[in-house]
């Protein structure tokens, strides 16, 4: 990585027209096919891209601070330069917060499932604790997949409470 953060992780976005050949990272901002370059918001955060939405949002999964993100350019445009997640400017975030512990946002995919023709998220949290009827965590590692409905527009902060085995949003 080039940045500051370690294991912040680093997402980059190319366009795929004409794109051949082997894309050196180092100097990959001045590729003529490079977009975007989105630095994870903390140390250990490890971003990851989860997916993209049909309006070319990009999805970014971050187990590390469990945390999921919905990535867009102001009023929809598309993503350029590098962004800074710690301090983003010129996009608008969608964020979601998963447990304290659990690993959310390690994996995930964009579909749509409601039948309302907007896209929606899934995304896990691998290291998630079942909590058993006393409250404490009872099976290790059982894991636990969320949907989030969409639309999202860009500025919607959403706490899942997975740590209560619920998931709510607006």
């Amino acid at each position: 990585e080039g940045n500051a953060r370690s294991n912040a992780g680093e997402v980059w976005i190319f366009a795929l027209d004409a794109l051949a050949g082997v894309v050196d990272l180092r100097t990959g901002t001045s590729h003529p096919n490079f977009r975007a370059r989105i630095i994870g918001p903390a140390v250990d955060a490890n971003i990851r891209a989860l997916g993209v939405t049909r309006q070319g949002h990009i999805v970014i999964g971050s187990p590390g601070t469990n945390h999921l993100f919905l990535v867009r350019g102001i009023g929809g445009a598309g993503l350029f330069g590098t962004i800074d997640h710690a301090s983003p400017t010129g996009v608008e975030v969608d964020e979601f917060f998963g447990t304290s512990a659990g690993a959310f946002g390690s994996n995930g995919a964009v579909a749509e499932l409601s039948g309302d023709d907007q896209d929606d998220i899934v995304a896990t949290a691998a290291s998630f604790d079942r909590p058993g009827s006393d409250g404490a965590p009872s099976t290790v590692d059982t894991g636990r997949a969320v949907v989030v409905f969409g639309p999202f527009n860009g500025t919607r902060v959403v706490n899942l409470a997975l740590n209560a085995g619920v998931a709510t949003g607006p």
